[in-house]
């Protein structure tokens, strides 16, 4: 185990569709509360993207994997599976072998980390930068 971190959501792309539509023509009156309406209705469904949020869990690294333990999903895979993340300020993006949607983990900033270079101390805060930096040192051991 290199690190636990409580408290993460896990994001990802879900599709979402709207439907856009309207009616066309006159209506008549038939009798009191009956309508007769001609002419047509016309729809048009657009579908796009979001991010939507998942889950809420913890985010494990070892050594060797990285693990999304929530109460809804767990996602486990190796670190070599990764082909790429995308550091942000609160969190990072992730893109894996095997799996088509990016996933999205955010909270990370609410750990403080200590490290020790130079007989020196730092307290830090952490974040998605420095979370790619363990990955890759990780990566460059094995």
């Amino acid at each position: 185990l290199i690190m636990s971190v409580p408290m993460v959501s896990f994001h990802e792309p879900k599709s979402v569709s709207t439907t856009i539509g309207g009616h066309a023509g006159p209506s008549y009156r038939i009798g009191k509360g009956v309508s007769f309406r001609t002419g047509i209705f016309v729809a048009e469904s657009q579908s796009h993207e979001e991010v939507k949020f998942i889950d809420q869990g913890s985010l494990v690294l070892t050594s060797k994997r990285l693990v999304f333990m929530g109460q809804k999903r767990t996602n486990a895979f190796d670190l070599a599976k990764i082909i790429s993340i995308e550091p942000y300020t609160t969190g990072l993006a992730l893109r894996r072998d095997g799996k088509q949607k990016t996933e999205y983990y955010y909270g990370l900033d609410h750990i403080s980390v200590t490290i020790n270079m130079d007989n020196r101390q730092y307290d830090v805060t952490l974040d998605g930068p420095m979370f790619l930096c363990m990955i890759q040192g990780l990566l460059n051991r094995s």
